[in-house]
C-alpha cells in the first residue's frame, strides 16, 4: 500500500470512528461465527459494559441479561439480506428499546462472509410521549361523549315536537344540528376505538364464519347509499366457495364496511365498484376496486396513519376523522392478515385484505 493510500485509509477510519463513537444508537457487529467484531460506546452504555471489555462471550451475556426475552441466535436466523429482523418494542428496567438484526453479505475475493449488525435504539422518550398523548385523547374523548349524548337526545325530542310544534325552518336547523352532533359522536367513538387498539385493550370474540355471508350483509347495508350516489356495485364470488375464517365478526364487518363506504364516498356518479372474493393459498382474499378519485402518489405512504386524510379526499368530503383506514390495518393485522392497496390519482383505488382460512371442523374460540 502506498503512503498516499495509507494516509487516505487512516483518514477514512478516523471519520468512521468519530461517527460511531458519537452515535446515540448502539451498534454491534457479529461475524458468522458469532464473534464480536465491533461494538460502539452507545451499545456499551446500554449493556453496562466497560470500555476495556473485549470478549464476545461477555458482551453477548450482557446483551442477554439486558434483553432476556430476545434470543440473539434466533433473531440472527430470521435476519435476511435486505430484510432485517425487527423487534419494535422491548422493555428493560423501565426503558424501552427498538432492536434490529440486519444481515450483511460481504462477497470477498476468497469467499462470501455473512455479518450481522445489531442496532439498538432507546425509544423510551418517544413511547412515553405516545402513551401520554393516548391517555390525553382517551380522557378528552370520554369527557366529550357524555354531553354529546345528552345533546343528541335533547335535539331528538325537539325535532319530534315533544316540547311543542315548530316551523319547518326551525326543524331544518335542528336537523342540521342533530347531524353535526352525530358526526361528533362518531368521531369520539372512533378516537376511543383507535385508543383501545393502540393500547392493546381491544377485545376480540372469535367465531367461525363464512366470509361470503359477512360481505353480502355489508353490501345489503351500503347498497342504498351507492344507489343515491349513482354508483354501480358488482360482486364477484364463486358460488360454491366456502370462505371459512375464525374472526371477530363485528370487527371484520367494520373493516369491510369502512373500505366499501370509502369506495362509494370517493367515486363520482356513474362510477363502478367491484368487490372480488377469492382463495389465496391458505387465506381468503377480498379486493375492493373503485373508479374514484384515487390517492396522490406523494401521500400514499401515510394512508394508514392515524388522523391522516389525503388532500383530494378532504376536498370531496370535508368531514372525516382520518381514523378509518388506521383501524382497518390494525384490526386486520391482529387477525393475522394483511392489508394493502394500489392507487393512482384520478385513476381509482383497489384495496386488498387477506385473512387466514380455517378448516370447517374448527370450533368457536373466544379471546378476552
Amino acid at each position: 500500500m502506498s503512503l498516499f493510500s495509507s494516509k487516505k485509509f487512516h483518514l477514512e477510519k478516523e471519520k468512521l470512528d468519530i461517527i460511531t463513537e458519537n452515535m446515540r444508537e448502539g451498534a454491534i457487529l457479529l461475524s458468522d461465527a458469532r464473534k464480536i467484531i465491533f461494538i460502539n460506546p452507545a451499545a456499551r452504555v446500554f449493556l453496562d459494559i466497560g470500555k476495556t471489555e473485549k470478549g464476545s462471550d461477555a458482551i453477548l451475556r450482557a446483551f442477554q441479561k439486558k434483553f432476556p426475552s430476545v434470543s440473539v441466535d434466533q433473531c440472527v436466523v430470521h435476519a435476511k439480506p435486505n430484510n432485517p429482523f425487527h423487534i419494535s418494542e422491548v422493555e428493560s428496567n423501565q426503558d424501552i428499546y427498538e432492536i434490529r438484526f440486519s444481515c450483511i453479505v460481504d462477497g470477498g475475493k476468497k469467499k462470501t462472509r455473512n455479518f450481522v449488525l445489531i442496532w439498538i435504539e432507546d425509544i423510551t422518550e418517544t413511547k412515553m410521549l405516545e402513551r401520554r398523548k393516548s391517555e390525553f385523547v382517551s380522557v378528552v374523548a370520554h369527557q366529550l361523549r357524555t354531553p354529546l349524548s345528552g345533546l343528541k337526545w335533547t335535539l331528538h325530542m325537539l325535532i319530534n315536537g315533544d316540547f311543542g310544534k315548530m316551523s319547518d325552518e326551525q326543524r331544518t336547523f335542528l336537523m342540521k344540528s342533530y347531524e353535526n352532533n352525530e358526526r361528533m359522536i362518531t368521531l369520539v367513538n372512533d378516537m376511543l376505538a383507535a385508543d383501545r387498539i393502540e393500547s392493546g385493550r381491544m377485545k376480540y370474540n372469535l367465531l367461525r364464519i363464512n366470509f361470503r355471508d359477512l360481505v353480502e350483509n355489508v353490501l345489503f347495508e351500503v347498497f342504498p347509499s351507492a344507489q343515491r350516489r349513482g354508483v354501480k356495485i358488482d360482486f364477484d364470488c364463486p358460488i360454491e366457495g366456502k370462505f371459512i375464517a375464525l374472526v371477530d365478526p363485528s370487527k371484520i364487518r367494520a373493516v369491510v364496511q369502512n373500505l366499501l363506504e370509502n369506495a362509494i364516498k370517493y367515486t363520482m356518479q356513474g362510477g363502478t365498484i367491484t368487490i372480488k372474493l377469492q382463495f389465496a393459498g391458505t387465506d381468503v382474499k377480498i379486493s375492493i376496486k373503485d373508479s374514484g378519485i384515487g390517492i396522490p402518489k406523494a401521500q400514499q405512504g401515510q394512508i394508514f396513519t392515524r388522523f391522516f386524510r389525503a388532500g383530494n379526499a378532504v376536498k370531496v368530503e370535508p368531514s372525516g376523522s382520518g381514523l378509518g383506514l388506521y383501524m382497518v390495518k390494525k384490526i386486520v393485522e391482529q387477525h393475522g392478515g394483511k392489508v394493502w392497496f394500489t392507487s393512482a390519482e384520478h385513476g381509482g383505488s383497489t384495496f386488498f385484505v387477506t385473512i387466514p382460512l380455517i378448516s370447517e371442523t374448527t370450533t368457536k374460540k373466544k379471546i378476552l
